[in-house]
């Protein structure tokens, strides 16, 4: 079921969101194991990035905040992990 019967949707891995909490929920139920390769994690952040890129074209009260920090960041911890081959130390929050 989706999070409101008037905005587009953007399928999640897991199900479908609409706004910016909807996706941080969504990708925190993706979120690799601490153990897991770093290109899996490489992974997880791309398509988090993609979520968020996507997210900001339908949660407009978000739009600024989905876009400007939350893709843009985690496509720049993607391009480290894919730079260094090592994931980063930092707990990332949602």
């Amino acid at each position: 079921m989706s999070e409101s019967s008037t905005r587009p949707v953007i399928a999640v891995g897991i199900g479908e969101v609409c706004t910016l909490a909807g996706a941080h929920e969504a990708l925190r139920a993706l979120l690799p194991k601490r153990t897991a390769p770093a290109s899996e994690w490489e992974h997880f952040y791309r398509q988090s990035s993609r979520v968020y890129a996507a997210v900001a074209e339908v949660d407009k009260a978000h739009h600024h905040e989905a876009l400007g920090y939350w893709s843009n960041r985690t496509r720049e911890i993607a391009d480290e992990i894919s730079r260094t081959g090592q994931v980063p130390t930092f707990r990332f929050e949602f």
